[in-house]
């Protein structure tokens, strides 16, 4: 029997980028990828993102194929996301995806960096709209 242990960073931007996925809705987006990932066998280690992506840390099994994954998730969460009209507008991802190995050492870091999304994000803008309102003073 064969042990693998084989780790994907996967990130998905929405077409065009477009910052549809609020907060609320993105949770539960995000749990409906995660039951469907598990029903198909597709182990998400973690979940999350932003308006415009989310990152998935996923586990392949040594019969599971990056493109063939990224396209079970993609594929059906935005069939998911339309049929229930979960976003106020129509949810599509971009065409592409960004994928790349991870290694037992960066595991950790990659799983902080996906749990961090949120703030990652808005740390940004919050500098800017506190430079703007010191200007203002």
């Amino acid at each position: 029997m064969a042990y693998t242990r084989i780790y994907i960073h996967l990130v998905f931007g929405t077409k065009k980028r477009m910052p549809i996925m609020d907060a609320v809705a993105r949770t539960v987006f995000i749990r409906h990828i995660q039951e469907n990932a598990s029903s198909k066998d597709i182990f998400i280690d973690i979940l999350n993102g932003y308006e415009d992506h989310i990152h998935l840390l996923i586990r392949l099994h040594p019969s599971q194929n990056i493109a063939l994954v990224a396209k079970q998730i993609k594929g059906e969460s935005a069939h998911w996301a339309n049929g229930n009209n979960l976003f106020t507008k129509h949810f599509a991802w971009a065409k592409g995806y960004y994928a790349a190995s991870a290694d037992g050492e960066n595991l950790s870091r990659i799983r902080n960096y996906i749990r961090s999304q949120a703030a990652r994000h808005y740390e940004p803008v919050k500098k800017y709209l506190e430079e703007m309102v010191n200007e203002q003073d």
